[in-house]
């Protein structure tokens, strides 16, 4: 009977339980992602197990000692988690994705039901799960190498109630994309330009950045973050939508998108997509067209005018002496050019012109 007692005794005041909990480290753009494993707890609401605090410990993955890096602990005030989320703003991945009016909320419901998942709707917002000790961000990890985490629930007293360990993980997540976006559709017009990129994703991007330019010379700017994604789930893949309003008539604008996912990590940027924002058959006839003998000069003066020369790639000119007959090039001028002069006419002699115009996406004009 004793030496079943001594057994029962070692059972009980026995090494903590651990287990393994999967898929709780995220690679990101800032660090490493942890979730908890224990309910909310703090000094002044223990949770069901008796916990205070979680204390965190990290390794390189399967090997060494672990070692000690911080606390996880739900705030105590309303203005305690409103401070901690000002703090913690910062590692917000999208400033729109942001939204500091969910924190009485979210403390209104952690003080009726302090469970996680009766937090969820509020816990997405990544600043308010950092706030209220949901999730702890390892920003001390060095990149690219693998690290495992162990988290221990401590009671009042500092005992160890019970310690898990996270799955191996690096930053940034090179794996979280297996591939870039590819622009599908381009379309353009006076009023709008879009364009629709399309990328394989074994996990939905939470949005993609634009970046946009002007021309075919200078540098791109950053257009915004955007949100217009969809899912194809026959195709497994994703379709990233964007409409730009912000431009200027019969302009040539270029653009390229990166997708983002939850934890910061991006894909690499995509073809470039260029959108025109004129209608072809505008851009090809010329205003006025018109033609002045030059006696002095033995010539014949032709002028004309493009409504937006600056999408010209050239314009050649054709002369006949009947107007339905063979017609010869006389020479190409630059787009921007508004004149020229044909030297070769003969004395009393009708001619016929007209103008080839070529667009920077070798569109033609009909003569």
């Amino acid at each position: 009977m004793k030496k079943i007692f001594i057994f029962l005794l070692i059972t009980a005041i026995g090494i903590t339980c651990q287990a393994e909990i999967g898929n709780a480290a995220h690679g990101g753009s800032a660090g490493i992602y942890i979730f908890t494993a224990f309910d909310p707890c703090s000094n002044s609401r223990p949770n069901a197990e008796g916990g205070v605090k979680v204390k965190m410990e990290r390794r390189n993955a399967g090997s060494g000692a672990w070692q000690e890096i911080g606390f996880l602990q739900t705030p105590e005030t309303v203005g305690e988690l409103t401070r901690l989320y000002h703090q913690k703003y910062r590692y917000t991945i999208a400033k729109e994705l942001a939204n500091p009016d969910i924190l009485v909320s979210l403390w209104e419901q952690y003080k009726k039901y302090p469970r996680w998942d009766s937090l969820g709707n509020f816990l997405n917002e990544r600043a308010a799960g950092l706030a209220m000790g949901y999730i702890y961000l390892d920003t001390t990890a060095q990149k690219n190498t693998s690290y495992e985490y162990q988290l221990t629930l401590l009671g009042k007293s500092g005992n160890a109630i019970s310690s898990k360990t996270t799955n191996a993980c690096s930053y940034p997540d090179v794996s979280a994309f297996k591939s870039q976006p590819l622009a599908v559709k381009i379309e353009g017009s006076t009023y709008e330009a879009k364009v629709d990129w399309r990328m394989s994703a074994t996990k939905r991007p939470s949005f993609f950045k634009v970046y946009k330019r002007l021309g075919s010379l200078g540098d791109f700017e950053f257009a915004g973050n955007q949100f217009d994604i969809s899912r194809n789930p026959r195709t497994d893949s994703v379709l990233l939508s964007f409409a730009d309003k912000g431009i200027g008539e019969n302009q040539l604008y270029f653009y390229y998108a990166i997708a983002v996912d939850a934890y910061g990590n991006t894909t690499l940027a995509s073809d470039t997509a260029v959108v025109k924002t004129y209608n072809t058959i505008d851009v090809l006839l010329p205003q006025y067209f018109i033609t002045k003998s030059l006696s002095a000069k033995k010539s014949i003066q032709l002028s004309w005018k493009i409504v937006n020369a600056q999408s010209i790639a050239g314009i050649e000119i054709f002369r006949s002496e009947k107007y339905d007959g063979e017609y010869t090039s006389l020479g190409a001028v630059a787009g921007t050019d508004t004149s020229y002069l044909d030297y070769g006419p003969k004395p009393a002699q009708v001619y016929y012109y007209y103008l080839q115009i070529t667009d920077r996406f070798q569109h033609q004009s009909i003569h």
